[in-house]
């Protein structure tokens, strides 16, 4: 979290016990949703359900138009220039992009890394959700076989796989998250670290050995033509995304009042094979991703996905004290909508309750958690509460109080 930096310390802790009004700009996250949203939130997590229905316009058309630009919605950036100064100055509010990976701290396999390196580190017995992209029947398939349909030059059908999660496997050690990410990631702030060291499940079945949200590192493995419609990550998590190998194409829309009231008709319309979302609201960017380019999604926004070459890609969620409400409204709209618990980001309410703990432990020096649990080391020093996380924390504690 944002207090446990460096770069935080200097300051003082706001006491206020009701914050002021929130700012204009964060007006739309105080609103909830009360209709049935089935279609916002899937189990992929990642990049949705990667379906590819009948559909009564042309994707094509979509990949050569004109009508789409990336000038107003994606800051290109150096590694090195993002910190936590810098999300602290400007906030984490648009998409980011880098070229290469110098200064982000990430780590992927060497280029030579096949899919069948994969299979070996995670296991060729792994089930995969898999959907036959023309029946749209689905099924589950061993990883060993997913690897043969996906290197086989000529296919006789289009599969989609759903992005597979892969933290505590032996993949993992290839594969290290941008530095900015494990700052602030609350699984690495405040869950409990023994608990996290104790995982023994590759699922998030909450009784099934899994003490901790299982999300941080996936992998996925897309063949050319597939396509993610319109979706908002579950939890309303940001994601990085590393173009390992291939190519693929993001049409992304801002998270504004109207955008999100424009996605909540086309999404309770049932007409998404008739309709492009992105041509209905005034701007939509698009942009296009090459191996070795990484990308960072922030909270809340509204995008596609369409695979232009057979890719793999690496990735992962994250929660952070730079999106709290962003994130509180995305919850509320998947608990109004009855979105299924597996769909959901897994262990959200425990991840509040260890965030709250957290910050009373920074800031007061009082621990709240027994003594069998032990939380990450104290910042040193003074410590500092952006007037970002004062709101955050005070939305934590509303909805944390309105639960049953």
């Amino acid at each position: 979290m944002a207090s446990n930096s460096r770069d935080n310390q200097p300051g003082k802790t706001n006491t206020a016990a009701v914050p002021p009004p929130l700012p204009a700009q964060h007006k739309y996250w105080t609103r909830s949703k009360t209709r049935n949203e089935k279609k916002t939130y899937s189990e992929g997590g990642a990049f949705g359900d990667e379906i590819d229905g009948v559909r009564s316009y042309s994707l094509q058309d979509k990949l050569d138009s004109t009508s789409y630009t990336d000038s107003y919605f994606v800051k290109r950036m150096e590694g090195k220039d993002l910190t936590i100064s810098y999300l602290q100055k400007y906030g984490f509010t648009i998409p980011l992009l880098f070229n290469d990976k110098v200064g982000l701290g990430l780590r992927v396999p060497t280029p030579n890394f096949s899919v069948n390196r994969i299979i070996t580190y995670v296991g060729s017995r792994r089930k995969l959700d898999v959907t036959d992209v023309k029946t749209q029947k689905k099924f589950k398939i061993n990883f060993k076989r997913w690897g043969k349909y996906y290197q086989e030059p000529i296919k006789d059908k289009l599969l989609n796989v759903n992005p597979l999660e892969f933290s505590n496997t032996k993949l993992e050690k290839y594969v290290k998250s941008p530095n900015i990410v494990r700052e602030l990631d609350w699984v690495d702030c405040v869950w409990p670290r023994h608990f996290k060291g104790s995982q023994t499940k590759s699922t998030n079945v909450k009784y099934g050995g899994t003490p901790y949200p299982k999300v941080q590192k996936f992998c996925l493995m897309s063949v050319k033509g597939c396509y993610t419609d319109f979706h908002i990550d579950f939890g309303g998590a940001s994601v990085w995304i590393h173009i390992f190998k291939g190519s693929k194409v993001f049409w992304i829309v801002p998270p504004t009042d109207v955008n999100i009231s424009l996605y909540e008709q086309w999404i309770l319309s049932g007409k998404q094979g008739d309709t492009f979302f992105g041509d209905t609201v005034k701007e939509c960017g698009r942009v296009t991703l090459n191996a070795g380019d990484t990308f960072f999604i922030p909270t809340g926004w509204i995008y596609a996905v369409y695979t232009t070459k057979d890719s793999i890609v690496f990735g992962g969620h994250f929660l952070h004290s730079f999106g709290i409400q962003e994130q509180l409204r995305v919850a509320k709209a998947e608990e109004s909508t009855n979105v299924p618990e597996k769909f959901r980001y897994p262990f959200f309410i425990e991840t509040l309750w260890y965030v709250l703990e957290r910050y009373v432990y920074c800031g007061l020096g009082i621990s709240h958690l027994t003594e069998s649990v032990v939380p990450p080391p104290a910042p040193v020093g003074y410590i500092h509460f952006s007037l970002q996380e004062i709101y955050g924390i005070y939305e934590i504690t509303r909805y944390l109080h309105g639960l049953p």
